[in-house]
């Protein structure tokens, strides 16, 4: 086990020896907030101006969700005295940090009796410093080091505390390999010794582990959560405190977190366990827009920022060099952020970034024309965009291109720089980004390469490709019948055309031939023009 860079009880005892009491007073609550603060970094430590006092808290201890503990210094060798202060203790569930230097025989059952009735937890340096050694090798460690300094319960003031730390990574160990007797023994261990806000998280953490195991919910050891989810707080918990690089661990986790629980976290960013999480769930969460921006504080060259994900204005955002990208379940959403007008790449640059296979149909200004170019009359490759182009007197460029990903068919609408996912399609975020970036920006092959690798998952779980879309429960937004792309175009019925060509002016579609379009799609499926 890795030994902390500071003795935080060395420091107090020589601070305790200070032949002045001020100066021994100051250095006292120095050394015990510098503890404090290892032991839970999440916490806001509040120094008082208070010392030792019967009724008045040393220190206050406060969370970003406003909850607060109370923290009061004792120096007491005999047991009993202490077990009376706390008794005048009238601050709920205090922390009492007992500095007293004792016999490792002395007889504790007076001390453990009053922590337990008055909901105490009584811990002193010694014990707390040998909890916050264990957090470089121990993934559960700062985990149990915030849920014993926001609810802890009972005597930690000898080996209780490592005791209880190793317990719960026991637990969590034998979870994921859905092991009763081991995990049955964590639960009990967290009741024991935590209040029961910190019990119940820590358990449905537990809980989701032993589920994402392949662990049958009604075998789970304790209080189960049959919502079928990890809630909010839950996972709001286990990002903020676990510190594990297991892939495993976050596939297990995260199976049934949408993109919609990530940006309604609230968790400060930078988070690492964010990117984890994200990244081992790439072959399941899906989105349906998103957005692309160019970057004006990006910084080129060696020093460029990695791809990473971050959440900007409570959106998924994907953080690249010189771009970010915002991510949602919902085109409503997202559609707020878009800056419609973008101009639109050049037949040249569209060539450049795309790749022919995947692409299903591409539209073409042409002056006052469209130009629609389908899949099915041959490859959209570099020859063929060229031909057509050529045989208009102006071509202003490419408006919108379909594309097929492994999950589903992307609009990509150059004018807004957004792509979409197509109807009926349970397209996952790392498909939509991977079809849309790309074409949307021209990128260099290095970065084209990295993007690619960033967004590469293993393989597609059944549950994603498999699942029908409820057609019953779609909303008016699922059941466009007309273009997938923000800025839609209206489409002249009933004119004799060149089949490749359609002009911006015309009739548009009535609702009987929305209707007729609808009936066709489910009868047919999607056509390819």
């Amino acid at each position: 086990m890795t030994k902390t860079a500071l003795d935080y009880s060395q420091m107090i005892r020589e601070a305790l020896a200070d032949p002045s009491p001020r100066d021994s007073v100051d250095r006292v609550k120095t050394a015990v907030a510098k503890e404090l603060e290892a032991l839970d970094a999440s916490a806001q430590v509040k120094s008082t101006n208070y010392f030792n006092h019967t009724f008045a808290p040393d220190f206050v201890l406060r969370w970003r969700d406003n909850t607060e503990r109370s923290v009061f210094i004792r120096i007491t060798d005999e047991p009993e005295w202490l077990a009376e202060d706390i008794s005048y203790v009238t601050a709920h569930a205090p922390l009492v940090l007992d500095l007293s230097q004792r016999p490792k025989d002395t007889d504790l059952g007076v001390l453990r009796d009053a922590a337990a009735e008055h909901q105490a937890m009584v811990s002193g340096p010694e014990a707390l410093e040998r909890l916050i050694d264990r957090k470089p090798d121990d993934s559960t460690a700062t985990m149990v080091s915030n849920a014993l300094a926001q609810g802890g319960r009972g005597l930690f003031v000898q080996d209780e505390a490592v005791e209880f730390a190793q317990a719960v990574a026991s637990g969590f160990d034998a979870a994921a390999q859905a092991e009763t007797a081991r995990t049955a023994s964590a639960v009990e261990e967290i009741t024991e010794n935590l209040g029961e806000v910190q019990a119940s998280r820590m358990t449905r953490v537990l809980q989701a582990v032993w589920e994402g195991s392949d662990g049958r919910l009604e075998d789970f050891p304790g209080t189960r959560d049959l919502s079928g989810r990890l809630n909010l707080d839950s996972l709001r918990y286990l990002l903020n405190y676990m510190d594990s690089g297991d892939r495993t661990f976050w596939q297990r986790i995260g199976r049934g977190v949408r993109l919609r629980d990530l940006t309604e976290l609230g968790i400060e960013l930078p988070n690492p366990n964010v990117s984890r999480l994200i990244q081992a769930n790439l072959d399941v969460l899906q989105a349906r827009a998103c957005a692309v921006f160019g970057n004006p504080m990006a910084i080129d060259g060696a020093d460029a920022v990695e791809l990473t994900w971050s959440i900007r204005d409570r959106f998924l955002t994907l953080e690249g060099p010189s771009y970010f990208v915002l991510t949602s379940e919902s085109k409503e959403e997202i559609e707020p952020k878009i800056r419609p007008g973008q101009p639109v790449p050049s037949i040249d640059d569209f060539i450049e970034r795309a790749d022919p296979d995947a692409l299903d149909e591409v539209t073409l200004r042409t002056g006052t024309e469209l130009v629609i170019v389908h899949n099915e009359e041959g490859p959209i490759n570099g020859d063929r965009l060229t031909e057509v182009a050529g045989q208009r007197a102006t071509t202003t460029g490419v408006e919108k291109a379909k594309v097929k990903s492994p999950t589903g068919r992307v609009t990509v609408d150059f004018r807004t720089a957004t792509g979409t996912r197509q109807t009926r399609s349970n397209l996952l975020m790392a498909d939509l980004l991977q079809a849309t970036i790309p074409l949307v920006l021209t990128l260099e092959d290095d970065d084209r390469e990295s993007l690619a690798e960033f967004l590469a998952y293993e393989g597609v779980s059944e549950d994603v490709t498999a699942v029908a879309l409820d057609m019953d429960g779609l909303s008016e937004d699922d059941g466009e019948a007309a273009d997938e792309a923000f800025v839609d175009d209206q489409v002249p019925v009933g004119e004799s055309v060149d089949p490749e060509v359609m002009g911006d002016e015309g009739a548009t579609l009535t609702m009987e031939e929305i209707l007729d379009a609808i009936a066709r799609f489910d009868n047919e499926g999607p056509s390819q023009d």
